[in-house]
């Protein structure tokens, strides 16, 4: 599988806490394809801008731990980056968040695809963002 950067994940837990898990290539040259998807729709009340991202993530390069992806709450940072979450109380967390997303290029997982089927070299997960 082609991969082009790799990428850090920010995974939720059930206590809204999130934690860095950098998706690293382990397999491949880099730990994802990361695909730019630009779309825009016209109208009657003007232009509708739709854009997000598409990402796929060979299954030999997911970190230990991570079985799954939550969708809306999940994020990803374009690069392997090293910046912790605070995840000391609802104000850190936020806080943390928006400095995150001010220094990187982050997106939310809207839909994750669990593609763990056919040849060994071809399983991986692709997840739309935006």
């Amino acid at each position: 599988m082609f991969t082009n950067t790799d990428i850090t994940l920010y995974k939720i837990d059930s206590q809204g806490h999130y934690t860095r898990k950098p998706i690293i290539g382990i397999t491949s040259a880099y730990g994802s394809f990361w695909d730019d998807v630009k779309q825009s729709n016209v109208l009657k009340t003007g232009m509708l801008t739709v854009d997000s991202v598409s990402i796929f993530i060979p299954i030999g390069n997911i970190p230990a731990g991570v079985n799954d992806f939550t969708t809306g709450k999940d994020l990803i940072a374009k690069g392997a980056i090293n910046f912790e979450v605070d995840n000391t109380s609802q104000s850190t967390i936020s806080s943390s968040l928006k400095t995150l997303q001010l220094t990187n290029r982050v997106v939310t997982v809207s839909v994750a695809d669990d593609k763990r089927y056919g040849s060994p070299d071809m399983q991986h997960w692709e997840l739309s963002c935006k």
